[in-house]
């Protein structure tokens, strides 16, 4: 990964941060993720219902397929853990399921060893 890479990176998963830590709401919101595309970058919230929940990923896919913007390049999820802490996290099984289907080359960002690793959906 270039440096220029690096710095769009965590840009995006500060876009994300920022996101969550205006609209966390406990039992509501407690995960954000940012999509971007060649031309911008669509915001998300995780939905915590009773009964079932809609992930912020595909969410953000469908924001962004909603406005013909197919030109996808990074996605990042990032949750609010109890302590309060907010970290990069992986898509879940079905929202993989959904990346695969309708953006199999976006680069998504996940949390590493050391650092955080670059993926495509068609790999996860």
């Amino acid at each position: 990964m270039n440096e220029s890479n690096s710095d769009q990176i965590n840009e995006l998963i500060q876009v994300a941060t920022n996101h969550l830590k205006l609209n966390y709401k406990k039992n509501e919101h407690h995960v954000a993720a940012a999509l971007k595309t060649k031309s911008d970058i669509y915001l998300s919230l995780h939905l915590d219902t009773k009964g079932f929940d809609v992930c912020a990923e595909p969410i953000a896919l469908s924001n962004a397929l909603a406005k013909k913007d197919f030109e996808f390049e990074y996605i990042v999820a990032v949750i609010m853990s109890k302590d309060g802490s907010i970290n990069v996290v992986s898509p879940c099984g079905n929202c993989r399921q959904i990346l695969l289907q309708y953006a199999p080359n976006i680069n998504v960002i996940i949390d590493g060893d050391d650092a955080f690793k670059i993926v495509e959906a068609s790999s996860l």
